[in-house]
């Protein structure tokens, strides 16, 4: 019960602004996604040159493709050993 007790009186709960700006950078990252996907190929950049792009590219893996070529026993092995090193 402590437990929830310092979570009710977190900075999270207090600031009034969180939960608003979380859900708009959420469903607007949704929303961009879903429109990459319907109308641009595979490798395509929007624009072609320049430092900011949008560029639609598929991701098979974890965060940045971890793991994308290994096989199931090993991809669950790489995540616990993964989680377990971050813990601490």
């Amino acid at each position: 019960m402590m437990f929830f007790r310092k979570i009710s009186h977190s900075w999270v709960f207090k600031d009034k602004y969180i939960f608003p700006v979380f859900s708009l950078v959420f469903i607007s990252d949704q929303i961009t996604k879903y429109v990459v996907y319907k109308n641009m190929s595979l490798g395509e950049s929007i624009p072609a040159e320049g430092i900011f792009r949008i560029t639609y590219a598929r991701n098979t893996g974890m965060a940045f493709s971890l793991f994308e070529n290994f096989g199931i026993l090993k991809k669950k092995i790489g995540q616990i050993k993964t989680s377990l090193q971050f813990r601490s």
